[in-house]
């Protein structure tokens, strides 16, 4: 006998982790700007707020001073980052469902804050820990991604938040185990890509203008400044996340699915809307033939 659970498993890995991956590209290229825009309020200042953190703290003599004013700080924005990051998944689905999303009142903000605030910051330690065992790392990032989903659900509570995102994250382990291995590596060439990027751009404005920089000077050695490294890695996260949020965002939708049947609802509603087009355009070819056919024609004498 073949349970719920196990029918959603073989569900969402009927779709493949390259459909999965090509949908979410697809997806994320017809989102509109305004969801988008919901994702970059948040994950901007953070990584902005995180390259100040990193380059003070290792180049200022006066960082011991200021260290856990600037460490809260940072903490806030990550919170402030993981709220819009919800926003954005929440919103995404919704683009996905064909549905409204409702402006968030303060209550909704606060308990949209509490539940990332507990869910995602245990991140810091168990994923690294995930990392290092290696064999249940994909599993928990999957969690915390999905955490970005339901976070924001407003009629759930925090275990409920919990147990969503956890169920959705032992869904298809073969397929998410193959996603993030594809991610990675595209995350790995997105970031070589800018690291020699940024590494040229100082070379080009010299040949162009003839100005000498502080890394024209430095060489190649400036390709292993830590600095540099870090804002190389904030760049391809924002560039990349997002598109790992759509994937997670897909997952979950294919997942939950199976007992909700929305898959088929949009389906049907793009039917619908196709059958409407095609019945208006025959319904203007009739027209247009009886119109010919009943235009007077001169026989001949």
């Amino acid at each position: 006998m073949v349970t719920g659970k196990n029918r959603s498993k073989q569900h969402v890995q009927e779709q493949g982790y390259l459909e999965i991956i090509d949908e979410a590209t697809h997806l994320l290229r017809r989102t509109p700007v305004s969801v988008l825009s919901y994702y970059y309020i948040g994950s901007v200042p953070f990584v902005l707020g995180f390259l100040y953190f990193w380059s003070d703290m290792s180049r200022s003599a006066f960082a011991f001073q200021h260290a856990a004013e600037a460490a809260l700080s940072l903490s806030l924005l990550f919170i402030w980052m993981k709220c819009w990051q919800s926003l954005f998944c929440r919103r995404l689905s919704a683009f996905m469902h064909r549905s409204e999303v409702q402006l968030p009142s303060v209550k909704d903000i606060v308990h949209l804050a509490v539940s990332q605030t507990a869910l995602q910051s245990s991140g810091f330690i168990l994923l690294p820990l995930a990392f290092l065992t290696a064999l249940p790392f994909a599993w928990v990032y999957a969690f915390y991604q999905n955490v970005s989903l339901y976070g924001d659900d407003k009629s759930g509570t925090l275990r409920e938040a919990y147990k969503r995102s956890l169920q959705q994250a032992l869904v298809a382990p073969r397929q998410n185990h193959f996603i993030l291995l594809i991610l990675c590596v595209f995350g790995f060439f997105v970031f070589l890509n800018i690291w020699l990027f940024m590494y040229q751009v100082p070379y080009l404005i010299k040949m162009i203008s003839g100005t000498e920089t502080m890394f024209t000077r430095a060489g190649w050695t400036t390709l292993f400044n830590t600095t540099y490294l870090a804002v190389s890695c904030g760049v391809t996260y924002l560039l990349v996340d997002p598109l790992i949020k759509t994937v997670y965002t897909l997952r979950c939708y294919y997942g939950e699915s199976v007992r909700t049947g929305e898959d088929l609802k949009v389906q049907l509603f793009q039917f619908s809307k196709s059958f409407k087009a095609v019945s208006a355009l025959a319904v203007f070819l009739c027209v247009l033939g009886s119109a010919f056919h009943s235009y007077p024609t001169d026989s001949p004498d």
